[in-house]
Order: C-alpha cells, then sequence, then structure tokens
C-alpha cells in the first residue's frame, strides 16, 4: 500500500511541478493538485448520492458546478502549471460553496442536514500552505464569520430545506462528509508536518555549516596572527640587522684606526726601548723617563684589551642577526647561544648568576638569526622572573635524532592556569614572570618551522624550566 501512495505521488509531482521547483515547492504544489481532486471526487460522489435519492435538486446543481469548475481549474494548471489560477479557484470554490450548499439545506438548525460548512476550514489551511500566517487568519475570521452568520440566520434558512432523506441515507451522507473532511484536514496536517521537518533539517544543515564556517574562520584567524608575528618578527629583524649593520660599519673603522694607531705604538715603545740598550744615561739624566715608559705600555695594552673586546661585541652582533652569512646553514648552536648571552651581559640583574653547562652537539641546519632571536626571548623572560637573587642555567646535550637546549632559572614561575596560554599571540599578565607580548609566541612560531619542540614547566615560587628540541637533520 505504502508503495502505492509512493508511486501515485510521484506521478502527481511529476505532473503539478517544474524541474526547477526545490523540494518544498514540489511539496506544496503536488498537496495543491492531491487536495483539489479529492475536494472533485468528492463533490461528484456527494451529488450522485443527492440527485439518487432527491433527484435533480438544487443542491446537486450545486455540487456540479463546484466539480466543472475545479475540473477546469486543475486542467489549466497541468497545462500551464499556473499555481495561482488553482489556489484562488480552489480557496474561492472551497469557501463559497459549502456555504451557499449549507444554506440551501435549511442553515445548521435543522437535525437532519449535515454540517457541510465545516468545509470552509480547508481555505485558511490551504492559504497557509502558500501565503503568509496573517492572511490565513483573515481567512479563518472570516470562515468564523460565516458559521456565526449561519446560526443568526437559522430560523431564516430552515423554511428553505427541500430535501427528503432517510435516517440511512442521511447516515451515508454525513459518513461521506466527514470522511472526506477528514481525509483532506489529515492531508494539510501532512503536509505541515513534513514542512516543519524539512525546516528542522534545514536548520540543522545550517547549524553544521555555521560550524564548518567558524572552524573556518578560526583557522583564518590563526593564520592571519601567524603571519601578523612573522611581519612583526620580519620587521624587527630587519630594524636589528639595519641597526647592527650601521653599527659595526661604524665601530669598525674607527676600532681598526685605534689597534693600528695602538700597534704603532707597541713597536714605537720597542724600538724605544731597544735603543736605550745598556745606555741608561738618558734614565740617569731624567729619572721620571723610565716610568713614563711603563706607565705607556700599560696605556697600550688597555687600549688592545678594550679593542679586543670591541671586535669580540661586534662579532657577536654581526653573528646575532647573521650578517654576511647565508639565511640557512649548518651552525653550531652554541655559537648562537653565547653570542646572546654577550648581548645581554649588560642587563644581567646584580644578583643573577649565569651559568652553562654544554655537551658535543652536531652542528644542525636551521635559521640562525631565528633560533638568536627565540634564545633571545628565553634569557630575557628567566632574567626578568628573578626578583632579587638568583641562577640562570643554559643545559645543552644531543640524543639519537634531536638536539636540546634547556633554561632554567629560580624566578617566581608561572601559574598552572596560564601555561595552557603561554605561547597564544599577545599573552600578557601583571603577575606572570612573561613581559615579551609576541615573544614566546614568536619563539614557538619559530621552533614549529624548524620541525622542533618547546615545552616550558613551572611552579610558582619554585622557579621554571623551558625545554626545546631540534632536529639533527
Amino acid at each position: 500500500m505504502k508503495e502505492f501512495f509512493d508511486q501515485l505521488w510521484r506521478f502527481l509531482a511529476t505532473l503539478s511541478t517544474r524541474d526547477e521547483d526545490n523540494a518544498d515547492q514540489r511539496q506544496r504544489k503536488t498537496t495543491l493538485v492531491l487536495i483539489a481532486l479529492l475536494c472533485f471526487l468528492t463533490s461528484l460522489i456527494g451529488s450522485s448520492i443527492v440527485y439518487s435519492i432527491a433527484g435533480f435538486t438544487d443542491q446537486v446543481v450545486i455540487l456540479l458546478v463546484f466539480a466543472i469548475v475545479l475540473a477546469a481549474a486543475i486542467l489549466t494548471y497541468f497545462k500551464t502549471l499556473h499555481v495561482k489560477l488553482l489556489l484562488y479557484a480552489m480557496l474561492w470554490m472551497i469557501f463559497c460553496i459549502p456555504i451557499v450548499l449549507q444554506w440551501s439545506m435549511g442553515g445548521i438548525a435543522v437535525p437532519e442536514v449535515t454540517l457541510i460548512i465545516l468545509w470552509n476550514i480547508l481555505a485558511p489551511l490551504i492559504v497557509l500552505m502558500f501565503k503568509s500566517i496573517r492572511e490565513a487568519t483573515w481567512w479563518f475570521a472570516a470562515y468564523l464569520a460565516v458559521i456565526a452568520t449561519t446560526i443568526l440566520l437559522s430560523d431564516f434558512l430552515a423554511p428553505f430545506n427541500t430535501t427528503d432523506l432517510s435516517q440511512k441515507d442521511m447516515m451515508i451522507f454525513r459518513g461521506t462528509n466527514i470522511i472526506m473532511v477528514s481525509i483532506m484536514i489529515f492531508i494539510s496536517i501532512t503536509y505541515f508536518v513534513h514542512a516543519f521537518l524539512r525546516e528542522q533539517n534545514r536548520a540543522e544543515r545550517l547549524v553544521v555549516k555555521l560550524r564548518k564556517s567558524n572552524h573556518e574562520l578560526e583557522s583564518a584567524l590563526t593564520e592571519l596572527r601567524e603571519t601578523q608575528e612573522e611581519l612583526i618578527e620580519a620587521e624587527k629583524m630587519a630594524s636589528l640587522g639595519n641597526l647592527v649593520a650601521g653599527v659595526a660599519h661604524e665601530i669598525n673603522n674607527p676600532v681598526g684606526v685605534v689597534n693600528s694607531t695602538n700597534d704603532v705604538n707597541n713597536r714605537c715603545i720597542a724600538k724605544i726601548e731597544k735603543s736605550l740598550g745598556d745606555d741608561n744615561s738618558t734614565a740617569s739624566i731624567n729619572p721620571g723617563f723610565q716610568k713614563a715608559l711603563q706607565v705607556l705600555k700599560q696605556n697600550t695594552a688597555t687600549i688592545a684589551s678594550a679593542g679586543q673586546r670591541l671586535g669580540t661585541l661586534v662579532n657577536s652582533l654581526k653573528n646575532f642577526v647573521g650578517l654576511d652569512e647565508a639565511e640557512y646553514q649548518e651552525v653550531d648552536i652554541h655559537l648562537g647561544i653565547d653570542s646572546t648571552l654577550i648581548l645581554l651581559n649588560n642587563d644581567w640583574k646584580s644578583g643573577v648568576s649565569v651559568s652553562k653547562s654544554y655537551s658535543d652537539l652536531p652542528k644542525i641546519h636551521c635559521y640562525p638569526s631565528q633560533l638568536n632571536q627565540v634564545f633571545l626571548n628565553i634569557l630575557k623572560n628567566a632574567n626578568d622572573a628573578i626578583i632579587d637573587d638568583g641562577t640562570i642555567e643554559v643545559i645543552t646535550s644531543s640524543g639519537e635524532q634531536f638536539v636540546h637546549i634547556e633554561v632554567r632559572d629560580s624566578g617566581r614561575g608561572i601559574p598552572e592556569d596560564q601555561l595552557k596560554d603561554i605561547f597564544n599571540f599577545g599573552f600578557s599578565s601583571s603577575q606572570s614572570r612573561v613581559k615579551m607580548r609576541s615573544g614566546l609566541s614568536t619563539s614557538y612560531r619559530i621552533i614549529k618551522k624548524h620541525n622542533g619542540q618547546i615545552r616550558i614547566n613551572s611552579e610558582p615560587g619554585q622557579g621554571t624550566s623551558v625545554h626545546i628540541a631540534l632536529p639533527v637533520s
């Protein structure tokens, strides 16, 4: 039976809809055609029953007019698929014909007469399918007004009842009327249930789509933040590189002059000492000469030491930002750590002691300037975490696939609830040891870029340990 009704529904849908109609339009149009066909069938059955009982009466004429108008509207719709023509033809026939038929049978005051006027309830239901709730409300109000009018006119309409139906005939007529009206209402309710389920499924699909869109937006936002970090880091490194290049250039020339001049001074002092030889007459004539010569030698030694320190500083700056080197190359990690420590010499707090425990590490391929930026961020945070006195340890070790760098400090530590957000861009807290808004986020991205790992273990009041693992190859 279900297969039969499914085939009937598909057949009506083929006749009633266009190819470009969506599922909701196909459902509404097919339901409208089905109700129209049932109304046409009901009018034929009703007119046949009345004709067989009472002959060719006014009621038979009214029912036949209803059937003819509906048949013409249905055939026209099948030919043109113009839904408004069928819709309004059905509305006015369903609303007007039952009223006229009810009144022609004496209204509702005659006990023998069935309530044909109940067919009018189909009009607001059909309007609800195709129009708005507001318009359907107006049709329902009109339906209630018609019933009220029929009740008020009951005494006036009663004499117009000319039907003479037996109790059996009335039972058949009433039964047919109730069955057909019930079928129509059931079809209407079925449509609304299907419409509700479709809207529910559509809402669920929209929720899934919205969640997917939110996920894509979150991914895009994450990517945007990472791009922003890259731009910030690139700008910082470019500015630092330009600054270091300028400083190194400006310092190298005077340092070279100082070293050359100091070398000349040393050679002159050596020649003076040699020329004196065993002749101490000059020293005996001028007793302060020998003392002045010793002071001069000490000054040239001091100048040489200062020049060497300046040279070491310049080399550390150049190594930190990778000047005069390829961007991606094989390097010794220890050189980058040492360069960073030298650059931070003046930033260490007076009570902070820094110790190193290096193991033999293989050289790794990396972006040296970027890793130096990571070391700088971590060491600055370690220094900031120590309030008065404390220690910072830099420990390196090597495994089969990774080299390990660990930075430990005895600072105030990080609360557990902040550890999960510590690598987020913009993370900062007045109570946290971390002060650099983008430092750890940038460090995390750089380590991930090198296919490495970075993790932080910390306990408030006990210090923090930052562990970095970088692949050997």
